[in-house]
C-alpha cells in the first residue's frame, strides 16, 4: 500500500518545488550581478553569506511575536 498525492496536495507540492527553484535562481542571479559589480568573488559571497542569518532572524521574530509562518512571510524574508 502506498499513498498517491492528488488534487490540492499535488498542486501544493508542485508549487513548493517551483517556488524553491525560483528562489535559488534568484539568489544565483543576484550573485552574478554582484560579481560583475565588484569584479571579484569574495565580496559578493561575503554579502550573500548574511542571507541565512537574516532568515534566522525572521523566524525568531515570528516566534517572538506569535505570528504564523505563511507564504507572504516567506516572500518578504
Amino acid at each position: 500500500m502506498h499513498l498517491v498525492e492528488t488534487g490540492n496536495t499535488e498542486l501544493m507540492t508542485e508549487l513548493s518545488q517551483n517556488f524553491a527553484l525560483a528562489i535559488a535562481r534568484g539568489i544565483l542571479m543576484v550573485l552574478a550581478v554582484l560579481v560583475l559589480l565588484f569584479a571579484r568573488l569574495f565580496q559578493p559571497v561575503t554579502i550573500l553569506s548574511a542571507l541565512p542569518l537574516s532568515l534566522g532572524g525572521a523566524v525568531l521574530a515570528l516566534l517572538l511575536t506569535g505570528r504564523p509562518f505563511s507564504l507572504p512571510v516567506v516572500i518578504a524574508s
